[in-house]
């Protein structure tokens, strides 16, 4: 019996976490959205994105740029809601998400409002409607109150305190920010009059925060990516900081078409005095920037620290052709190059 308590707690504590979202279903009750995105999201990359909301349910994906940035939706509905799940990459990469519910329910005060125009002049029934539209006016306002009660205590719960919009009238527009973890988040909850509904929408954006990463006085982000000999430059300096005594190199570098879809291929391996490596750039082009970097350290590894395939953790794992993010070449470029220096 103690294992079955445990076992029903275990799955509610995991709906609670789950059902982040909400909506009011057509019987007018606030109802949980099961519909959590994946935990790996953030390291995603933009050739992923349509498998990624294809798996979680979303359907009518479709691609939009606008600027530098280029938006991945996906839209799923069902009962009387839609929710777009809105993936937002910039150079490649992953930079946030946006979810948008959108859910409408009926404004019984205005269908009052029409039948009394109908039965101007009965007083019988002006006097029943006023009563009735008085009873109306009432579950309206709870309703609106509720929607956003409950949109107020999601807010809590991550910690966002930062309100700013209208709450002058009931047909509220609010939005509640503030930052959490490594995000930064922003709920936001507007109420229109739609004819005789009121029409809903509850967004949350999600962004990353920006990360600085340093190599001594370079920001990984600020050394162009096209400029080969400035990025192995970094990759020496990472070194040294890090304890290991180089030779002095000479280095010949550059942008060669490659066979078979490589992307990068190292020639002076176990040559102390030469650092020879040939970038493909097509495949350069293509490439996300910490892509870029992950290949370009892998590569050196090779060609700089005489490191096989299967030395030096994830980033010599033979070349994937995927995409990485920051975190994972930060993490994996801290492995390799710690591994070495003990």
């Amino acid at each position: 019996m103690g294992k079955l308590i445990t076992t029903i707690f275990f799955i509610f504590y995991l709906s609670g976490l789950s059902a982040q979202e909400f909506y009011v279903n057509d019987r007018n009750i606030i109802t949980p959205l099961y519909k959590p995105i994946q935990s790996n999201w953030s390291n995603i990359n933009i050739n992923e994105a349509n498998i990624f909301l294809n798996k979680s349910g979303f359907g009518k994906i479709k691609i939009e740029a606008a600027g530098v940035k280029e938006y991945v939706m996906g839209s799923f509905s069902n009962e009387n809601y839609l929710l777009n799940r809105i993936l937002v990459f910039e150079d490649k990469l992953i930079v946030g998400y946006i979810d948008k519910i959108k859910f409408i329910t009926s404004c019984l005060v205005c269908f009052d409002n029409d039948l009394m125009k109908r039965t101007a002049g009965n007083p019988v029934m002006e006097s029943l409607m006023g009563k009735q539209r008085s009873l109306n006016i009432q579950k309206d306002k709870e309703l609106k109150e509720s929607v956003f009660n409950k949109f107020y205590k999601l807010c809590e719960n991550e910690g966002l305190r930062d309100m700013t919009g209208d709450m002058s009238s009931d047909l509220y527009d609010v939005t509640i920010s503030g930052a959490n973890n490594n995000y930064k988040i922003s709920r936001s909850i507007k109420v229109k009059l739609d004819e005789k509904f009121y029409d809903f929408t509850l967004s949350k954006i999600v962004l990353l925060e920006e990360d600085s990463y340093t190599v001594g006085a370079y920001d990984l982000k600020d050394v162009s990516t096209y400029d080969l000999a400035k990025m192995i430059d970094v990759f020496l300096v990472d070194c040294k900081l890090n304890g290991i005594k180089l030779q002095n190199n000479v280095i010949d570098v550059k942008f060669e078409s490659l066979d078979d879809n490589t992307i990068g291929l190292s020639y002076a391996m176990n040559n102390d005095t030469l650092i020879k490596i040939r970038i493909d750039p097509q495949a350069w082009s293509e490439s996300s920037t910490p892509k870029k970097w992950y290949l370009l350290y892998h590569e050196l590894g090779h060609d700089v620290l005489n490191l096989e395939h299967g030395n030096g953790g994830k980033m010599m794992f033979n070349f994937a052709d995927r995409g990485y993010s920051w975190s994972e070449f930060w993490e994996d470029k801290n492995y390799m190059i710690n591994n070495y220096s003990k």
